[in-house]
């Protein structure tokens, strides 16, 4: 397997689905999520908007005690929504790293929209290669379904130990899979099971401080709005049929207790 990630491989996919996806994850009013992720589902979720809403929640609770003189990295930034809402409440200084310039330039606009652009730096680079970090830098860092892309997480597990402060916090949260060869769609995913995930973070040196195993507010109640919508909405090409395979292919694997999609609250 190649170390190396396939950025360009990376950028046609997100220019294929980004407007469709923040589209599918605006409110009800219209109001812009700035987010890509699959979101966490409670009973009363009435879209995906709101399923981003509870998701981020709960991540900021995770990340602990932080304030305006906590230094922070987000790996994996997206659009910047998270990262631009924890800035905004919690008055942290944030680095957004991703691979991709127009994700940096999106973040760049809406943390500029927010008024919050002054304690934020957008830079470009590689999750398993964070040479532009210095050791022992940051106070907490966490990434968002970000790291299923990443070739080599061993290297990125070494890299988040390295930058992170002793007694620093890391959040991940994202997918994962105990047979990838039931994946519908593999193409650039590199879903690890449960136990390597553990071996991985274990094997550098982390804490786990908290678990949270939430697949069961996942892909059921993700697959039933996006088919919803896009009923509802008469969306019925290439890139909506995608989605609504890939996620019955993700809720399907999960019902036969071979995908859930995990958080891991890690300590330096």
């Amino acid at each position: 397997m190649s170390k190396n990630l396939n950025t360009e491989e990376i950028h046609e996919f997100y220019l294929w689905i980004r407007d469709y996806w923040s589209e599918l994850s605006a409110d009800d009013d219209g109001t812009l999520s700035h987010v890509l992720n699959f979101g966490v589902w409670e009973s009363d979720t009435v879209n995906l908007f709101r399923a981003q809403e509870v998701f981020r929640k709960k991540m900021t609770d995770w990340l602990g005690n932080i304030d305006s003189e906590s230094q922070g990295l987000e790996i994996g930034c997206g659009i910047g929504g998270f990262a631009v809402q924890l800035v905004a409440e919690k008055k942290v200084q944030l680095r957004c790293l991703d691979l991709l310039p127009e994700h940096l330039e999106l973040s760049a606009s809406y943390a500029e929209e927010m008024n919050v652009k002054e304690k934020m730096n957008f830079q470009e680079g590689s999750s398993m290669h964070m040479s532009l970090f210095d050791d022992n830098c940051f106070d907490f860092a966490y990434c968002i379904e970000s790291s299923f892309h990443y070739t080599d997480k061993e290297q990125f597990f070494k890299e988040i130990y390295r930058i992170l402060k002793p007694g620093g916090i890391f959040v991940i949260a994202d997918i994962t899979c105990e047979d990838n060869r039931k994946i519908t769609f593999k193409q650039g995913n590199f879903f690890p099971s449960s136990a390597e995930f553990s071996q991985y973070f274990d094997g550098v040196g982390f804490t786990q401080k908290q678990y949270s195993s939430i697949g069961g507010k996942v892909y059921n109640q993700l697959l039933s709005f996006v088919k919803q919508y896009n009923q509802k909405n008469g969306k019925r090409d290439k890139l909506t049929k995608y989605w609504e395979r890939v996620l019955t292919n993700y809720s399907d694997l999960y019902n036969a207790g071979l995908m859930d999609y995990e958080m891991y609250q890690l300590q330096k």
